[in-house]
């Protein structure tokens, strides 16, 4: 992305922006430091895109978040909410 003349800036989708936030938060990928998160939205997140940026990491604890994450979007779906 172009910021300014001469100057650029990478963009991180949604899905990459929350998992570096987790990746770099101690115990990041436990449920209860992704419930104190309080996410909302979840429902707009694509697990393809999770997914996709989370294989970098190359982290078994990455997976947990991507999954309890999912868990959490599939939960929202449902509810509604």
């Amino acid at each position: 992305m172009n910021v300014a003349p001469g100057q650029s800036a990478f963009l991180a989708t949604p899905e990459k922006a929350l998992l570096d936030l987790i990746f770099l938060s101690p115990r990041g990928d436990d449920a209860a430091f992704i419930e104190e998160l309080r996410l909302q939205g979840t429902a707009a997140l694509s697990s393809t895109a999770l997914k996709a940026a989370a294989r970098p990491f190359d982290s078994p604890s990455m997976e947990r978040a991507v999954a309890e994450i999912c868990a959490r979007r599939a939960d929202e779906k449902e509810t509604g909410g």
